[in-house]
Protein backbone atom coordinates (compact mmCIF):
# COMPACT_ATOMS: atom_id res chain seq x y z
CA UNK A 1 0.00 0.00 0.00
CA UNK A 2 2.77 2.16 0.84
CA UNK A 3 4.75 1.74 -2.39
CA UNK A 4 1.48 2.26 -4.59
CA UNK A 5 0.65 5.45 -2.68
CA UNK A 6 4.80 6.47 -3.01
CA UNK A 7 3.91 5.93 -7.17
CA UNK A 8 0.63 8.04 -6.85
CA UNK A 9 2.21 10.86 -5.12
CA UNK A 10 4.73 11.05 -7.58
CA UNK A 11 2.60 10.65 -10.68
CA UNK A 12 0.56 13.51 -9.50
CA UNK A 13 3.23 15.31 -8.83
CA UNK A 14 4.57 15.34 -11.65
CA UNK A 15 1.35 15.31 -13.72
CA UNK A 16 0.63 18.78 -11.69
CA UNK A 17 4.45 20.04 -12.71
CA UNK A 18 3.65 19.48 -16.33
CA UNK A 19 0.65 21.27 -16.64
CA UNK A 20 2.10 24.27 -14.46
CA UNK A 21 5.02 24.32 -17.71
CA UNK A 22 2.10 24.54 -20.28
CA UNK A 23 0.23 27.23 -18.05
CA UNK A 24 3.76 29.23 -18.17
CA UNK A 25 3.94 28.08 -22.06
CA UNK A 26 0.88 29.43 -22.59
CA UNK A 27 1.57 32.40 -21.10
CA UNK A 28 4.54 33.05 -22.68
CA UNK A 29 3.23 32.56 -26.31
CA UNK A 30 0.73 34.68 -25.62
CA UNK A 31 3.03 37.68 -24.62
CA UNK A 32 4.89 36.80 -27.81
CA UNK A 33 1.87 36.71 -29.85
CA UNK A 34 0.64 39.96 -27.98
CA UNK A 35 4.02 42.01 -28.83
CA UNK A 36 3.93 41.27 -32.36
CA UNK A 37 0.54 41.96 -33.38
CA UNK A 38 0.22 45.29 -31.28
CA UNK A 39 0.51 48.63 -32.69
CA UNK A 40 2.04 50.55 -30.10
CA UNK A 41 3.34 53.74 -32.30
CA UNK A 42 -0.09 53.43 -34.29
CA UNK A 43 -2.87 56.27 -34.06
CA UNK A 44 -6.04 53.86 -34.43
CA UNK A 45 -9.07 55.14 -36.14
CA UNK A 46 -12.77 54.40 -36.02
CA UNK A 47 -15.19 54.27 -38.93
CA UNK A 48 -17.82 57.10 -38.67
CA UNK A 49 -21.14 56.23 -37.69
CA UNK A 50 -24.24 56.99 -39.97
CA UNK A 51 -27.93 57.74 -38.41
CA UNK A 52 -29.98 55.72 -40.38
CA UNK A 53 -33.66 57.03 -39.57
CA UNK A 54 -35.16 53.48 -40.68
CA UNK A 55 -33.23 51.91 -37.90
CA UNK A 56 -35.30 51.75 -34.17
CA UNK A 57 -33.65 53.00 -31.29
CA UNK A 58 -31.79 49.82 -30.44
CA UNK A 59 -27.53 49.32 -29.82
CA UNK A 60 -27.56 48.64 -34.04
CA UNK A 61 -25.30 51.00 -35.58
CA UNK A 62 -24.56 51.80 -39.23
CA UNK A 63 -20.93 52.78 -40.22
CA UNK A 64 -19.32 53.93 -43.55
CA UNK A 65 -18.93 51.69 -46.40
CA UNK A 66 -15.44 49.73 -46.70
CA UNK A 67 -15.44 51.14 -49.86
CA UNK A 68 -16.03 54.93 -49.46
CA UNK A 69 -13.39 55.07 -46.44
CA UNK A 70 -10.79 52.80 -47.74
CA UNK A 71 -10.94 55.23 -50.75
CA UNK A 72 -10.63 57.91 -48.55
CA UNK A 73 -7.24 56.31 -46.85
CA UNK A 74 -5.77 55.33 -49.69
CA UNK A 75 -5.95 59.26 -50.92
CA UNK A 76 -4.63 60.77 -47.33
CA UNK A 77 -2.27 57.97 -47.63
CA UNK A 78 -0.51 59.04 -51.05
CA UNK A 79 -0.87 62.78 -49.90
CA UNK A 80 0.98 62.54 -46.84
CA UNK A 81 2.64 59.39 -47.29
CA UNK A 82 1.58 58.01 -44.16
CA UNK A 83 1.01 54.00 -44.05
CA UNK A 84 -2.12 52.28 -43.17
CA UNK A 85 -3.48 48.94 -41.53
CA UNK A 86 -6.24 47.38 -41.46
CA UNK A 87 -6.14 44.47 -38.69
CA UNK A 88 -8.55 41.93 -39.46
CA UNK A 89 -8.77 38.58 -36.94
CA UNK A 90 -10.77 35.66 -37.57
CA UNK A 91 -11.82 33.60 -34.58
CA UNK A 92 -13.29 30.25 -35.10
CA UNK A 93 -12.90 26.22 -35.15
CA UNK A 94 -13.08 23.38 -37.04
CA UNK A 95 -16.62 22.35 -38.48
CA UNK A 96 -18.08 19.13 -40.70
CA UNK A 97 -19.78 21.22 -43.16
CA UNK A 98 -22.93 20.34 -41.31
CA UNK A 99 -23.03 22.67 -38.87
CA UNK A 100 -21.52 21.08 -35.96
CA UNK A 101 -18.46 23.00 -34.36
CA UNK A 102 -15.57 21.06 -33.07
CA UNK A 103 -14.75 23.58 -30.82
CA UNK A 104 -11.61 21.25 -29.08
CA UNK A 105 -9.81 22.32 -32.55
CA UNK A 106 -9.77 25.94 -32.64
CA UNK A 107 -8.58 27.91 -35.47
CA UNK A 108 -7.43 32.21 -35.87
CA UNK A 109 -5.87 34.14 -37.85
CA UNK A 110 -4.83 37.55 -37.95
CA UNK A 111 -4.39 39.37 -41.56
CA UNK A 112 -2.46 43.09 -41.88
CA UNK A 113 -4.10 44.62 -44.82
CA UNK A 114 -1.88 47.41 -45.81
CA UNK A 115 -1.46 50.95 -47.84
CA UNK A 116 1.87 50.09 -48.06
CA UNK A 117 2.47 46.38 -49.16
CA UNK A 118 5.13 44.56 -48.74
CA UNK A 119 4.60 40.59 -48.64
CA UNK A 120 6.08 38.84 -45.68
CA UNK A 121 6.05 35.59 -44.61
CA UNK A 122 3.29 33.88 -42.88
CA UNK A 123 4.11 33.46 -38.95
CA UNK A 124 2.57 31.12 -36.52
CA UNK A 125 2.15 31.61 -32.72
CA UNK A 126 0.09 29.63 -30.05
CA UNK A 127 -2.96 30.79 -27.77
CA UNK A 128 -3.77 28.78 -25.01
CA UNK A 129 -3.89 26.10 -27.43
CA UNK A 130 -5.15 27.72 -30.05
CA UNK A 131 -3.02 28.02 -33.38
CA UNK A 132 -2.89 31.85 -34.88
CA UNK A 133 -1.80 32.36 -37.94
CA UNK A 134 -0.11 35.89 -38.79
CA UNK A 135 0.20 37.34 -42.33
CA UNK A 136 -0.33 40.83 -44.45
CA UNK A 137 -2.06 41.49 -47.70
CA UNK A 138 -2.69 44.59 -50.11
CA UNK A 139 -5.21 47.07 -48.82
CA UNK A 140 -7.62 46.23 -51.26
CA UNK A 141 -7.82 43.04 -51.20
CA UNK A 142 -10.15 43.84 -47.72
CA UNK A 143 -13.31 42.40 -47.93
CA UNK A 144 -16.69 43.61 -46.17
CA UNK A 145 -16.48 41.11 -44.15
CA UNK A 146 -13.66 41.74 -42.53
CA UNK A 147 -14.07 45.26 -42.80
CA UNK A 148 -16.94 45.06 -40.61
CA UNK A 149 -14.97 43.65 -37.41
CA UNK A 150 -11.72 45.29 -37.94
CA UNK A 151 -9.39 47.71 -36.10
CA UNK A 152 -7.63 50.36 -38.64
CA UNK A 153 -4.52 52.31 -37.93
CA UNK A 154 -1.66 54.79 -39.00
CA UNK A 155 1.66 55.85 -38.07
CA UNK A 156 2.24 59.30 -38.34
CA UNK A 157 4.28 62.13 -36.36
CA UNK A 158 1.62 64.68 -37.62
CA UNK A 159 -1.37 62.82 -36.12
CA UNK A 160 -3.54 65.88 -36.26
CA UNK A 161 -2.88 66.61 -39.47
CA UNK A 162 -4.04 63.37 -40.76
CA UNK A 163 -6.81 62.89 -38.82
CA UNK A 164 -8.01 66.60 -40.42
CA UNK A 165 -7.45 65.71 -43.56
CA UNK A 166 -9.24 62.07 -43.19
CA UNK A 167 -12.71 64.14 -41.79
CA UNK A 168 -12.24 66.91 -44.20
CA UNK A 169 -12.03 64.22 -47.00
CA UNK A 170 -14.52 62.08 -45.72
CA UNK A 171 -17.36 65.16 -45.08
CA UNK A 172 -16.91 66.45 -48.23
CA UNK A 173 -17.41 63.37 -50.29
CA UNK A 174 -20.66 61.53 -47.60
CA UNK A 175 -21.97 64.81 -46.59
CA UNK A 176 -21.23 63.65 -42.66
CA UNK A 177 -20.12 65.73 -39.63
CA UNK A 178 -17.00 63.96 -38.70
CA UNK A 179 -14.23 65.74 -36.53
CA UNK A 180 -10.88 64.66 -35.96
CA UNK A 181 -11.31 63.83 -32.11
CA UNK A 182 -14.17 61.62 -33.20
CA UNK A 183 -12.19 59.46 -35.50
CA UNK A 184 -9.77 59.01 -33.04
CA UNK A 185 -12.64 58.39 -30.08
CA UNK A 186 -13.72 55.16 -29.33
CA UNK A 187 -16.99 55.38 -29.62
CA UNK A 188 -19.31 53.54 -27.00
CA UNK A 189 -20.93 50.61 -29.70
CA UNK A 190 -16.74 49.72 -30.44
CA UNK A 191 -16.28 46.97 -27.53
CA UNK A 192 -12.39 46.16 -28.04
CA UNK A 193 -11.65 42.38 -27.75
CA UNK A 194 -8.43 41.79 -25.84
CA UNK A 195 -5.66 40.36 -28.41
CA UNK A 196 -5.72 37.02 -26.33
CA UNK A 197 -8.88 35.38 -26.51
CA UNK A 198 -8.33 32.43 -24.64
CA UNK A 199 -6.99 31.43 -20.75
CA UNK A 200 -5.43 28.42 -18.79
CA UNK A 201 -8.77 28.01 -16.95
CA UNK A 202 -9.19 24.62 -17.63
CA UNK A 203 -5.50 23.71 -16.53
CA UNK A 204 -5.75 25.73 -13.16
CA UNK A 205 -9.01 23.58 -12.27
CA UNK A 206 -7.65 20.37 -12.96
CA UNK A 207 -4.65 21.64 -10.88
CA UNK A 208 -6.69 22.44 -8.11
CA UNK A 209 -8.28 19.53 -8.46
CA UNK A 210 -5.16 16.89 -8.44
CA UNK A 211 -3.99 19.48 -5.23
CA UNK A 212 -6.84 18.04 -3.10
CA UNK A 213 -6.09 14.54 -3.78
CA UNK A 214 -2.59 15.31 -3.75
CA UNK A 215 -2.33 16.18 -0.50
CA UNK A 216 -5.07 13.96 1.20
CA UNK A 217 -3.05 10.90 -0.07
CA UNK A 218 0.20 12.91 0.66
CA UNK A 219 -1.36 13.02 4.79
CA UNK A 220 -2.82 8.85 4.64
CA UNK A 221 0.84 7.93 3.16
CA UNK A 222 2.61 9.38 6.09
CA UNK A 223 -0.14 8.18 8.35
CA UNK A 224 0.80 4.59 7.91
CA UNK A 225 4.29 5.46 7.97
CA UNK A 226 3.32 6.78 11.25
CA UNK A 227 5.50 3.37 12.81
CA UNK A 228 8.68 4.56 11.06
CA UNK A 229 8.47 7.61 12.14
CA UNK A 230 7.92 6.76 15.79
CA UNK A 231 11.22 4.49 15.65
CA UNK A 232 13.51 7.10 13.77
CA UNK A 233 12.40 9.73 16.58
CA UNK A 234 13.22 6.69 19.42
CA UNK A 235 16.54 6.15 18.24
CA UNK A 236 17.14 9.95 18.39
CA UNK A 237 16.70 11.28 14.60
CA UNK A 238 15.66 14.55 14.67
CA UNK A 239 12.78 15.97 12.76
CA UNK A 240 14.76 17.16 9.71
CA UNK A 241 16.88 14.34 9.38
CA UNK A 242 13.31 11.83 9.11
CA UNK A 243 12.57 14.26 6.50
CA UNK A 244 15.34 13.52 4.52
CA UNK A 245 15.04 9.80 4.80
CA UNK A 246 11.48 8.94 4.53
CA UNK A 247 10.62 11.57 1.77
CA UNK A 248 13.39 13.82 0.20
CA UNK A 249 15.68 11.63 -1.06
CA UNK A 250 13.45 10.28 -3.56
CA UNK A 251 10.59 12.30 -3.77
CA UNK A 252 13.48 15.56 -4.31
CA UNK A 253 14.99 13.69 -6.78
CA UNK A 254 11.70 13.20 -8.79
CA UNK A 255 11.03 16.49 -8.95
CA UNK A 256 14.33 18.11 -9.80
CA UNK A 257 14.20 15.49 -12.64
CA UNK A 258 10.41 16.43 -13.78
CA UNK A 259 11.18 20.36 -13.27
CA UNK A 260 14.35 19.84 -15.37
CA UNK A 261 12.31 18.17 -18.40
CA UNK A 262 10.09 20.50 -18.59
CA UNK A 263 12.07 23.23 -18.44
CA UNK A 264 14.32 22.13 -21.23
CA UNK A 265 11.86 20.46 -23.36
CA UNK A 266 8.32 21.90 -22.75
CA UNK A 267 9.66 25.54 -21.90
CA UNK A 268 13.22 25.54 -23.08
CA UNK A 269 14.20 27.88 -20.82
CA UNK A 270 14.64 27.83 -17.28
CA UNK A 271 11.60 30.22 -16.04
CA UNK A 272 11.55 31.74 -12.81
CA UNK A 273 8.01 32.32 -12.54
CA UNK A 274 7.70 28.32 -13.50
CA UNK A 275 10.26 27.46 -11.00
CA UNK A 276 8.39 30.21 -7.92
CA UNK A 277 5.31 28.10 -8.75
CA UNK A 278 6.66 25.16 -8.10
CA UNK A 279 8.93 25.16 -5.17
CA UNK A 280 5.77 26.85 -3.83
CA UNK A 281 4.15 23.47 -4.35
CA UNK A 282 7.33 21.67 -2.77
CA UNK A 283 7.16 23.99 -0.06
CA UNK A 284 3.17 23.18 1.31
CA UNK A 285 4.72 19.32 0.47
CA UNK A 286 7.75 19.35 2.83
CA UNK A 287 5.56 21.73 5.38
CA UNK A 288 2.34 18.84 5.45
CA UNK A 289 5.50 16.12 6.07
CA UNK A 290 7.39 18.28 8.96
CA UNK A 291 3.83 18.70 10.53
CA UNK A 292 3.16 15.42 10.46
CA UNK A 293 6.21 13.82 11.32
CA UNK A 294 6.49 16.67 14.76
CA UNK A 295 3.01 15.47 15.70
CA UNK A 296 4.14 11.79 15.83
CA UNK A 297 7.64 12.72 17.14
CA UNK A 298 5.07 14.12 20.24
CA UNK A 299 2.93 11.07 20.50
CA UNK A 300 3.67 8.28 22.48
CA UNK A 301 6.58 6.64 20.74
CA UNK A 302 6.12 3.22 22.85
CA UNK A 303 2.85 2.74 21.69
CA UNK A 304 3.75 3.78 17.89
CA UNK A 305 6.37 1.23 18.42
CA UNK A 306 4.18 -1.48 19.52
CA UNK A 307 2.09 -0.90 16.80
CA UNK A 308 -0.78 0.45 18.54
CA UNK A 309 -3.08 2.65 17.04
CA UNK A 310 -1.59 6.16 16.51
CA UNK A 311 -4.00 9.08 17.92
CA UNK A 312 -6.29 6.07 19.39
CA UNK A 313 -9.11 5.89 16.52
CA UNK A 314 -6.28 7.47 13.40
CA UNK A 315 -6.28 3.83 11.36
CA UNK A 316 -10.33 4.14 11.54
CA UNK A 317 -10.02 7.84 10.15
CA UNK A 318 -7.32 7.07 7.60
CA UNK A 319 -10.24 3.97 6.58
CA UNK A 320 -12.59 6.58 6.24
CA UNK A 321 -10.29 9.22 4.10
CA UNK A 322 -9.97 6.02 1.97
CA UNK A 323 -13.67 5.75 1.25
CA UNK A 324 -13.80 9.35 0.51
CA UNK A 325 -11.36 9.39 -1.39
CA UNK A 326 -13.18 6.47 -3.77
CA UNK A 327 -15.82 8.54 -3.82
CA UNK A 328 -14.91 11.66 -4.32
CA UNK A 329 -12.74 9.98 -7.35
CA UNK A 330 -15.60 8.86 -8.92
CA UNK A 331 -17.71 12.31 -8.74
CA UNK A 332 -15.12 14.19 -9.94
CA UNK A 333 -13.82 11.93 -12.79
CA UNK A 334 -17.58 12.55 -14.00
CA UNK A 335 -17.63 16.32 -13.28
CA UNK A 336 -14.23 16.55 -15.67
CA UNK A 337 -15.70 14.55 -17.92
CA UNK A 338 -18.99 16.75 -18.03
CA UNK A 339 -16.51 19.78 -18.27
CA UNK A 340 -14.91 18.86 -21.23
CA UNK A 341 -17.69 17.72 -23.17
CA UNK A 342 -19.43 21.08 -22.27
CA UNK A 343 -16.38 23.33 -22.76
CA UNK A 344 -15.06 21.31 -25.74
CA UNK A 345 -17.82 20.44 -27.50
CA UNK A 346 -16.52 16.77 -27.73
CA UNK A 347 -19.81 14.82 -27.85
CA UNK A 348 -21.73 17.54 -28.95
CA UNK A 349 -24.83 16.71 -31.45
CA UNK A 350 -27.15 19.56 -33.18
CA UNK A 351 -30.62 19.50 -31.55
CA UNK A 352 -32.06 19.36 -35.14
CA UNK A 353 -31.40 17.06 -37.97
CA UNK A 354 -29.92 18.37 -40.83
CA UNK A 355 -29.79 21.91 -39.33
CA UNK A 356 -26.06 23.26 -38.31
CA UNK A 357 -26.30 26.06 -35.02
CA UNK A 358 -24.83 29.67 -35.89
CA UNK A 359 -22.75 30.87 -33.24
CA UNK A 360 -22.15 34.60 -34.32
CA UNK A 361 -21.48 35.88 -30.90
CA UNK A 362 -17.70 33.99 -30.38
CA UNK A 363 -17.13 33.66 -33.98
CA UNK A 364 -15.84 35.26 -37.44
CA UNK A 365 -13.93 38.14 -38.00
CA UNK A 366 -13.98 40.29 -34.77
CA UNK A 367 -11.81 43.02 -33.77
CA UNK A 368 -14.87 44.48 -31.79
CA UNK A 369 -18.04 42.99 -30.44
CA UNK A 370 -20.42 45.12 -33.04
CA UNK A 371 -23.76 43.87 -32.14
CA UNK A 372 -24.95 45.16 -35.56
CA UNK A 373 -22.59 42.91 -37.33
CA UNK A 374 -24.66 39.72 -35.92
CA UNK A 375 -27.83 41.25 -35.63
CA UNK A 376 -27.61 41.63 -39.67
CA UNK A 377 -26.07 38.01 -40.02
CA UNK A 378 -28.98 36.78 -38.37
CA UNK A 379 -31.88 38.31 -40.17
CA UNK A 380 -29.42 37.11 -43.21
CA UNK A 381 -29.72 33.69 -41.91
CA UNK A 382 -33.29 33.68 -40.59
CA UNK A 383 -34.68 35.15 -43.58
CA UNK A 384 -33.10 32.21 -45.43
CA UNK A 385 -34.45 29.64 -43.34
CA UNK A 386 -32.62 29.57 -40.29
CA UNK A 387 -35.11 28.98 -37.35
CA UNK A 388 -34.78 30.90 -33.97
CA UNK A 389 -37.20 29.57 -30.95
CA UNK A 390 -35.95 30.08 -27.16
CA UNK A 391 -37.29 31.30 -23.89
CA UNK A 392 -37.67 34.24 -23.18
CA UNK A 393 -38.06 36.71 -20.40
CA UNK A 394 -40.11 39.76 -20.89
CA UNK A 395 -39.04 43.02 -20.11
CA UNK A 396 -41.69 44.62 -18.42
CA UNK A 397 -42.85 43.85 -14.72
CA UNK A 398 -46.55 42.66 -15.59
CA UNK A 399 -45.42 40.44 -18.01
CA UNK A 400 -42.44 38.19 -15.97
CA UNK A 401 -45.04 36.05 -14.98
CA UNK A 402 -45.92 34.71 -18.67
CA UNK A 403 -43.67 31.76 -20.27
CA UNK A 404 -42.65 34.08 -23.36
CA UNK A 405 -41.20 32.38 -26.06
CA UNK A 406 -39.10 34.48 -28.75
CA UNK A 407 -39.49 33.01 -32.76
CA UNK A 408 -39.34 33.90 -36.67
CA UNK A 409 -41.37 33.95 -38.83
CA UNK A 410 -39.10 30.12 -40.89
CA UNK A 411 -39.91 28.93 -37.33
CA UNK A 412 -43.12 29.58 -38.28
CA UNK A 413 -43.43 28.10 -41.61
CA UNK A 414 -41.74 24.53 -39.94
CA UNK A 415 -43.83 24.38 -36.84
CA UNK A 416 -47.31 25.05 -37.31
CA UNK A 417 -48.83 27.41 -34.61
CA UNK A 418 -52.56 26.98 -34.72
CA UNK A 419 -55.08 30.06 -33.97
CA UNK A 420 -57.87 30.06 -31.87
CA UNK A 421 -59.92 29.04 -34.46
CA UNK A 422 -58.08 25.87 -35.39
CA UNK A 423 -56.16 27.52 -38.50
CA UNK A 424 -52.65 27.94 -38.85
CA UNK A 425 -50.96 30.98 -38.15
CA UNK A 426 -49.27 33.09 -41.17
CA UNK A 427 -47.17 35.98 -40.98
CA UNK A 428 -46.75 37.86 -44.11
CA UNK A 429 -42.70 38.37 -43.52
CA UNK A 430 -42.69 42.27 -45.55
CA UNK A 431 -45.31 43.55 -42.37
CA UNK A 432 -43.51 45.94 -40.76
CA UNK A 433 -45.96 45.05 -37.00
CA UNK A 434 -43.98 43.79 -34.21
CA UNK A 435 -46.81 40.39 -34.19
CA UNK A 436 -47.74 38.77 -30.63
CA UNK A 437 -49.43 35.28 -30.67
CA UNK A 438 -51.34 34.92 -26.76
CA UNK A 439 -52.55 31.81 -25.58
CA UNK A 440 -56.03 31.69 -25.50
CA UNK A 441 -56.60 31.04 -21.74
CA UNK A 442 -55.24 34.54 -21.18
CA UNK A 443 -57.74 36.52 -23.04
CA UNK A 444 -59.16 38.36 -20.39
CA UNK A 445 -55.60 39.36 -19.52
CA UNK A 446 -55.28 40.92 -23.07
CA UNK A 447 -56.04 44.23 -22.60
CA UNK A 448 -53.85 43.88 -19.61
CA UNK A 449 -50.60 42.36 -21.97
CA UNK A 450 -51.33 45.27 -24.69
CA UNK A 451 -51.10 48.28 -22.47
CA UNK A 452 -47.60 46.48 -20.80
CA UNK A 453 -46.32 46.35 -24.55
CA UNK A 454 -47.09 49.68 -25.94
CA UNK A 455 -45.20 50.56 -22.62
CA UNK A 456 -42.29 47.96 -23.65
CA UNK A 457 -41.61 49.61 -27.26
CA UNK A 458 -40.81 53.02 -25.67
CA UNK A 459 -37.97 51.53 -23.41
CA UNK A 460 -34.73 52.20 -24.87
CA UNK A 461 -32.52 49.72 -25.68
CA UNK A 462 -35.46 46.64 -25.75
CA UNK A 463 -35.34 43.64 -28.36
CA UNK A 464 -38.75 43.43 -29.19
CA UNK A 465 -39.47 46.94 -31.57
CA UNK A 466 -41.83 47.72 -34.12
CA UNK A 467 -44.17 50.96 -34.59
CA UNK A 468 -47.46 48.94 -34.70
CA UNK A 469 -48.74 46.06 -32.75
CA UNK A 470 -50.92 43.32 -33.98
CA UNK A 471 -52.05 40.51 -31.47
CA UNK A 472 -53.52 36.80 -32.29
CA UNK A 473 -55.22 34.41 -29.96
CA UNK A 474 -53.83 30.69 -30.57
CA UNK A 475 -55.59 27.56 -29.04
CA UNK A 476 -54.09 26.63 -25.44
CA UNK A 477 -51.90 23.60 -25.61
CA UNK A 478 -50.18 23.70 -28.28
CA UNK A 479 -46.79 22.45 -27.09
CA UNK A 480 -43.80 23.74 -29.24
CA UNK A 481 -39.74 22.97 -29.63
CA UNK A 482 -37.44 25.40 -28.59
CA UNK A 483 -33.75 25.07 -28.35
CA UNK A 484 -31.51 25.92 -25.83
CA UNK A 485 -27.65 25.65 -24.78
CA UNK A 486 -26.50 22.90 -22.67
CA UNK A 487 -26.64 24.60 -18.79
CA UNK A 488 -22.93 25.83 -18.17
CA UNK A 489 -21.96 24.85 -21.79
CA UNK A 490 -19.73 27.63 -23.00
CA UNK A 491 -19.66 26.15 -26.40
CA UNK A 492 -22.08 23.70 -26.62
CA UNK A 493 -24.36 22.79 -29.45
CA UNK A 494 -27.79 23.16 -27.81
CA UNK A 495 -30.40 20.90 -26.72
CA UNK A 496 -34.32 20.93 -27.88
CA UNK A 497 -37.11 20.71 -25.36
CA UNK A 498 -40.87 20.87 -25.62
CA UNK A 499 -42.54 24.35 -23.93
CA UNK A 500 -46.53 25.88 -23.77
CA UNK A 501 -46.25 29.36 -23.84
CA UNK A 502 -48.44 32.31 -22.74
CA UNK A 503 -47.10 34.54 -25.26
CA UNK A 504 -44.78 34.41 -28.50
CA UNK A 505 -43.01 37.06 -29.74
CA UNK A 506 -42.66 36.69 -33.50
CA UNK A 507 -39.58 37.92 -34.77
CA UNK A 508 -38.83 39.39 -38.43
Amino acid sequence: MNKVLKVTLLLLFSLVSVMMAYMRYNDIEADRLTQYVRKTNYTQIYPPEIRDAERYETDDVKILERKDLISVIEEVSREYNTPFTVRARFIGADYDGKGNIYYSRPMANIVYFQSAYKQHSQKEFMDHGAKVRVSNAPLKNLTDEQYQGSAIFFESSEKEKILEALSTKINGKFALATSPSSLASQPEWYNPYPLITRVNDMYRFLIKMIFFFYFIFLFVWLILRSKEIAIYALNGIGNWEILLRIYMRSFLIVQLFVWLLNSIFLLKAFDFQYMMWLSVFMGLSMLLVLLVIGIVSRSSLANQANNKSFLKRVHISVYLVKVYIFAASISTSMGIILLLNNSLGLMQKTPLDNYGVFAGWNLGYSEAKDSSRHTEMFKYIESNGGLHATKKLLGHEKLQDYQGIEVNSAYLDKYSVKDNQGKPVHIDKSTKKGVLLVNERHQSQLADIKKAYNSLLRMEGAWFRATELQFIMIKDGQSMPIFEGEAGGVYSNGKKQELVADIIEVHR
